[in-house]
């Protein structure tokens, strides 16, 4: 008896899940139901993405020894019979370096500057013995560190690790000479 009942029920599926083809009549709109529409309709937003970042440790500051300052003469430059000044201006040239925070290495780049012409502005004295000098500068800045994560906007699914960043700002400058020959 039972297996009579298995076998029915076996067949009634079979027969349930069978699909038959369907035919439009003339006249009658084939477009889809508003239900459809709104499941295949792909809203702007789809695609975009939103972040968060996450403090690594406590911020910290550091001097870095950046070397000398770009466009300078490669001999460097001299004054004779008085002493002079090389300027200097933030931008320009860039390095990159290396920092850890909290067990993590982060990224940091600085600008080195450029030496400039001019008559006021930072700088330093230059002595007037006729040796050839260039610009060498320090920078102290204050470097916080993030982990990045993002992940599909308006959704619920775990946000995915994207990386470290730094956000620095410079604290101060000074400056040295490089004795060049």
């Amino acid at each position: 008896m039972k297996k009579n009942i298995i076998k029915l029920l076996l067949c009634a599926i079979c027969v349930s899940s069978i699909s038959l083809p369907a035919y439009a009549k003339e006249g009658v709109s084939t477009k889809p139901s508003q239900q459809e529409t709104e499941i295949d309709t792909v809203r702007p937003s789809a695609h975009e993405m939103e972040s968060k970042k996450v403090r690594i440790g406590k911020p910290i500051r550091k001097t870095f020894d950046l070397g000398a300052a770009g466009g300078q003469l490669p001999e460097g430059t001299s004054f004779e019979g008085g002493t002079g000044m090389l300027i200097w201006q933030d931008g320009g040239e860039s390095t990159n370096l290396s920092v850890t925070i909290g067990g993590e290495a982060v990224g940091v780049t600085l600008d080195i500057g450029t030496a400039a012409s001019g008559v006021g502005g930072k700088g330093i004295d230059v002595p007037g013995d006729g040796k050839f000098y260039k610009l060498g500068v320090r920078r102290n800045v204050k470097i916080t560190a993030y982990k990045c994560y993002e992940r599909l906007a308006g959704t619920d699914l775990p946000w995915r690790y994207v990386g470290v960043n730094s956000e620095v700002v410079p604290m101060s400058e000074s400056f040295y000479l490089i004795e060049v020959r």
